[in-house]
């Protein structure tokens, strides 16, 4: 199931279905946590699955970069609640103040901005400080293609290298269409779904 949404983010990319590709995306880092850490609730295993796998690669690590913004587990788990429950495509949560509600002070930028751009575009932070160097705003522009693309790769090799730990992935999906196209092809009508050897209802591929 896991290649299978891939596969369908990577359409979505393709045409264009921006905000459905990233909802999807950000649930597979839910999907991940609870593979890896089953034992934790779905705040703490988003965030530290994201961060293990892709915050902590991309995070600002030079001597002049200490109070820029970047797309953290903090910042993306406030993204996918936003979006998912609010289908609202920001990390801000406006009701809880003007700024981002995370414990991180470099990420509690008062700006988010996604962009549709290249997938190799790795976002922009900027950071405006007082006359005593404090920071007095912070802003954050995230490329949904270069984060949809992150995750999709963190999330394949992950699975790729621990299947067994998925076993919750337990579901049922039935492609009736094949079944009624197969029906309507044969002459027969549905009253016939009884009669002996009927036509089979093949599942959907992985």
């Amino acid at each position: 199931m896991i290649n299978r949404i891939i596969n369908e983010i990577e359409k979505c990319l393709v045409n264009e279905c921006f905000i459905a590709a990233l909802s999807l995306s950000l649930t597979l880092v839910d999907t991940c946590g609870k593979a890896k850490y089953p034992e934790k609730g779905n705040k703490d295993r988003f965030i530290n699955w994201y961060d293990s796998h892709i915050g902590d690669k991309y995070k600002p690590t030079s001597e002049f970069s200490a109070d820029m913004p970047y797309m953290s587990g903090e910042l993306a788990y406030q993204l996918r609640c936003m979006l998912l429950h609010q289908s609202t495509p920001s990390a801000i949560d406006t009701s809880k103040g003007e700024k981002a509600s995370v414990k991180d002070y470099r990420n509690q930028i008062n700006e988010f901005i996604l962009t549709i751009s290249s997938d190799t575009d790795e976002g922009l932070s900027f950071v405006s400080y007082t006359q005593g160097f404090d920071v007095k705003d912070s802003s954050l522009k995230v490329s949904v293609l270069n984060l949809c693309k992150r995750i999709v790769n963190a999330v394949h090799s992950y699975y790729e290298q621990n299947q067994g730990k998925f076993g919750f992935l337990k579901f049922k999906i039935v492609d009736e269409r094949v079944f009624y196209e197969n029906i309507a092809s044969s002459g027969r009508s549905p009253t016939s779904f009884n009669e002996p050897d009927p036509l089979p209802s093949p599942s959907l591929p992985d």
